[in-house]
């Protein structure tokens, strides 16, 4: 009976320790397991981190470019355009009447004009002209066809940047003005409302200057400016007709040049004839009067 009771009892024990050790096993597998996954999971969070921060980044870079391309699309820019064309044509009153018939196609005008002739020979017009801006291209190209092109300059002035700033320093005078009347009509002491007005006026003159300035951009931008010189072409000449030319020229250069020194040598030998012709005339008034 002892040694069943023993056997009975190490046989209980086997058991006992045989769960335990299962239970140990199950224990680490399960703590093992969660570690693993903690783990994965923080892998993936330091490696999600970076695409998502990259994600950010060119999404933020993208509406930063975006803003960008929007302020260029809003900002207009402001071009003055000039241009001076100088041709030669046959008939410059034809020309002058296709020159009308541009403006009043493109709704331009005639700024200024003068003719003039050189030596009676050549023919020459001078016409300033201001057209709308967005025909300035299409002008120059039918004026070239007028005649034989001789020169052509083109030139182009931004001034974007003087009337933003115009725009701006408008804008603020004009707040500085609201408040400044707002001030008038709460000021009660004559001394106050002398200042506030005095002040008025100084802003109000800067407004005027200003408004003036764009003004004057606001018809230089919108009007381009073309100045046109034509000229009849220089008569042909051969050689012979030049020749005859030459020899007249030079005999009547000749011709003036001995006048010329006749008079000097006039102008030289005069006193002493003057001289000479007293001399004389006194001697024959003594040899008569000796006579009597």
């Amino acid at each position: 009976m002892i040694i069943e009771y023993f056997n009975s009892k190490r046989e209980w024990i086997y058991l006992v320790k045989a769960t335990i050790n299962k239970k140990v096993v199950l224990i680490s597998l399960l703590i093992m397991s969660i570690l693993l996954i903690t783990g994965c999971q923080s892998e993936s969070q330091r490696v999600s981190r970076p695409v998502l921060t990259k994600q950010a980044s060119e999404k933020f870079m993208s509406q930063e470019q975006a803003k960008l391309e929007m302020d260029d699309q809003v900002i207009e820019r402001k071009l003055i355009k000039e241009a001076d064309i100088r041709i030669e044509s046959s008939n410059l009153a034809e020309a002058t009447k296709e020159i009308r018939k541009l403006l009043d196609k493109y709704n331009g005008y005639i700024s200024s004009s003068r003719k003039w002739q050189n030596g009676g020979q050549r023919e020459y017009r001078h016409y300033k002209l201001r057209i709308p801006q967005k025909h300035f291209q299409q002008i120059i190209v039918a004026i070239e066809e007028l005649g034989e092109l001789k020169s052509e300059q083109i030139r182009g002035r931004d001034v974007t940047a003087e009337y933003i700033d115009l725009q701006a320093r408008l804008k603020n005078f004009k707040a500085q003005e609201e408040r400044y009347l707002e001030l008038l009509e709460q000021a009660k002491e004559v001394e106050g409302i002398l200042k506030v007005e005095k002040e008025l006026n100084r802003i109000r003159t800067n407004i005027e200057q200003i408004e003036g300035r764009l003004k004057y951009y606001n018809n230089k931008i919108n009007y381009a400016t073309i100045n046109i010189n034509i000229s009849q072409p220089q008569a042909v000449i051969n050689d012979f007709d030049l020749g005859i030319v030459e020899s007249l020229k030079r005999a009547m250069r000749g011709f003036i040049g001995s006048i010329n020194a006749i008079i000097v040598l006039i102008g030289e030998l005069l006193p002493w004839l003057i001289f000479i012709i007293a001399f004389i005339w006194g001697g024959y008034k003594a040899i008569k009067f000796r006579k009597k």
